[in-house]
């Protein structure tokens, strides 16, 4: 197994030594607590394009990401706008993503769930030392 190499957050980005055009501003952990999504974007989902239920897909995640946010946050039915930081209702449906041949049978969401897997399984994943990443 490759070593794991840590992000390093640095004004206010994180940088990955061995992605260094990749530089987010916030963790997936971050996202969620801001209420991304209106709570929705791990919901139980039937793929047209993959021909799959999905469930809890979020549980495929250290546990320890999404300590202390409300199970609201990541899987609700219904869009809450009233969780999201801003109370606005942002984004489109699945079915739109689907439409414009954005989910393939590889990627079954959005361009967001690669880069919680990129987090996950690079060796960039911010979750060896949780305090490198302000995720205590």
């Amino acid at each position: 197994m490759a070593q794991l190499i840590k992000p390093k957050k640095i004004r206010g980005k994180y940088f990955f030594s061995d992605f260094p055009d990749f530089y987010p501003n916030l963790s997936p952990r971050d996202i969620f607590k801001l209420g991304s999504f209106g709570g929705t974007y791990w919901r139980p989902i039937y793929s047209s394009v993959t021909k799959e239920s999905y469930k809890d897909v979020h549980k495929n995640y250290p546990p320890f990401w999404w300590n202390n946010i409300p199970e609201e946050n990541f899987s609700s039915e219904e869009y809450n706008k009233s969780i999201n930081k801003y109370r606005i209702e942002v984004g489109t449906t699945l079915e739109y993503w689907e439409g414009n041949g954005w989910i393939t049978k590889y990627h079954h969401m959005d361009g967001f769930i690669g880069i919680v897997t990129f987090l996950k399984e690079s060796g960039a994943l911010m979750m060896k030392d949780k305090s490198n990443v302000g995720m205590e």
